[in-house]
């Protein structure tokens, strides 16, 4: 078969992969049909809801639309695997008369070796349950952080598609979560992006009050329900009280203006940063820092959202910036050439962090920065802006 009709033939399915991946898997048949292989391209992304419906077979759905018995054919539930994030694609090896070879131990292992020398990763090398079809490229996420709604740069698949919230997940979708349920009156404990037994014990309430399977896992399903009830909250009218009599007020001898707020800049949940509360810290109604409604302890550590002059804006309310300090965190970039190394460095001296950034040796080296609070918010947008690859340091 021609090169151009199997590349052809794979691109409805590496479409819906991350680009960087389908450019990897276009090389993998390339290479493979220079040495008279032939690939097709049999798995891309396969979506959460898939995943669980083939977890199910011989499960739960024991029979299919014919009557024929089921057997169980994957152990991975729902967000269990890289192709539920568009991270990874299966390949088969197609033979001259069409069928395909699932047999070929010595031509799957060449194929393995092949994907490797252009950086992939190879279900042939699993320690488990090797999955010789198998490639992924995983950017340095856990499947962990996946469901938790983290993603890489140029990612196909948002967090809405393939997000879920279960115990011991970290990230942005975590505190969003926590922070929508204490809102609707379920207690999470502290909103600080960390799925513990509180968290869980909340979403489990949650879902047994709104007719959901209670497993507390926040899947598509209780996102969803969260969503719309927080939607519906914020779209409900006001209840207008009217006192049975009303006396006249005095005329004023003088009208003074309202005070108006500070106004406050929003980060949204990509660029979300987190504080420490150096002292006991008190939680704020307004941005103008009146009306407390609680205080948090020294150390706790919680997410902001966007700032003030003088406050950070938390999920229910302000804090005084003077109150917590800015966590610091460790961005490692891709490879940086001469001259992205030297427009990142023009960047850094503008916004002050001059000699924040450190090279690896090497041709294209990689480069970690620390930063916190805004400096962070700053560097991350740089980076986004550029469309350079980045991740948090462990």
């Amino acid at each position: 078969m021609e090169l151009n009709e199997l590349l052809a033939k794979a691109e409805d399915r590496l479409s819906k992969i991350h680009p960087t991946l389908a450019d990897k898997a276009r090389q993998l048949i390339a290479k493979a049909h220079k040495e008279g292989i032939d690939l097709v391209v049999t798995q891309g992304l396969r979506t959460i809801a898939e995943q669980n419906a083939l977890y199910a077979q011989g499960r739960t759905k024991l029979y299919d639309d014919e009557g024929n018995k089921l057997k169980i054919v994957t152990k991975a539930k729902g967000g269990s695997s890289y192709h539920n994030f568009g991270l990874a694609f299966d390949i088969a090896v197609r033979k001259e008369n069409g069928d395909i070879d699932w047999d070929s131990t010595k031509l799957y292992n060449r194929i393995g070796q092949l994907g490797k020398s252009i950086g992939l990763e190879w279900g042939g090398d699993f320690k488990s349950i090797k999955d010789t079809p198998h490639f992924q490229l995983t950017f340095g996420l856990t499947l962990s952080q996946l469901r938790a709604g983290k993603r890489p740069s140029g990612s196909t698949v948002t967090s809405d598609e393939a997000a879920v919230v279960e115990l011991g997940a970290k990230g942005e979708l975590i505190t969003d979560t926590q922070a929508k349920l204490t809102s609707l009156g379920f207690d999470c404990g502290i909103v600080d992006g960390i799925a513990g037994d509180k968290t869980v014990a909340a979403i489990k309430a949650f879902q047994k009050a709104n007719g959901l399977s209670v497993d507390g896992i926040a899947g598509t399903k209780t996102l969803a329900k969260l969503a719309e009830l927080i939607d519906a909250k914020a779209k409900a009218p006001v209840a207008e009280v009217k006192p049975e009599k009303v006396e006249a007020a005095p005329a004023p001898t003088k009208v003074e203006d309202a005070k108006p707020m500070p106004k406050v800049t929003s980060l949204g949940d990509k660029y979300s940063v987190q504080v420490k509360a150096k002292v006991a810290t008190d939680v704020y109604k307004h941005a103008d820092v009146s009306e407390k409604t609680k205080t948090l302890k020294a150390g706790t550590v919680f997410s902001v959202y966007g700032y003030t002059t003088a406050a950070w804006a938390v999920p229910g309310g302000f804090v005084q910036m003077k109150d917590v300090e800015p966590v610091a965190v460790t961005l490692k970039t891709g490879g940086l050439n001469p001259s992205m190394e030297a427009d990142f460095r023009t960047y850094l001296k503008k916004i002050g962090l001059d000699g924040a950034l450190n090279l690896a040796k090497g041709g294209n080296p990689s480069a970690t920065i620390t930063a916190s609070g805004l400096d962070l918010v700053k560097v991350r947008k740089f980076l986004d802006e550029k469309g350079w690859y980045y991740k948090e340091a462990k």
